[in-house]
């Protein structure tokens, strides 16, 4: 059952994984890059300004804070980053898709 899920896992995360690249009929690689870009940083500010009260502030830990970071408050800080990241993609995805792109098959 082990080596299933071993196998499994790896799997179903490359399905989830949106493709990087993208094709739109008449652009050129160029376009698309640009166009790529803007909707990268889109996604980063709108994903920032949704994350932001989920985020810990610097001084909160070492050095400013003498107790430093514990083991639950240092997964729960990897747990909004990954949530960030991935809303990240999904936003970019979505501006590219707007846009008129399709990602090109794998």
């Amino acid at each position: 059952m082990r080596k299933i899920l071993l196998l499994l896992v790896p799997l179903a995360l490359s399905a989830c994984n949106t493709t990087s690249l993208w094709e739109k009929a008449g652009t050129d690689q160029a376009a698309m890059s640009l166009d790529l870009g803007k909707c990268r940083h889109e996604a980063l500010q709108e994903a920032a300004r949704t994350y932001a009260t989920e985020r810990r502030y610097p001084f909160y830990e070492q050095p400013f804070f003498i107790g430093g970071l514990t083991e639950t408050s240092w997964r729960l800080r990897r747990a909004v980053e990954n949530d960030q990241a991935y809303a990240e993609k999904a936003l970019a995805a979505g501006c590219m898709r707007r846009k008129g792109y399709q990602p090109t098959p794998a």
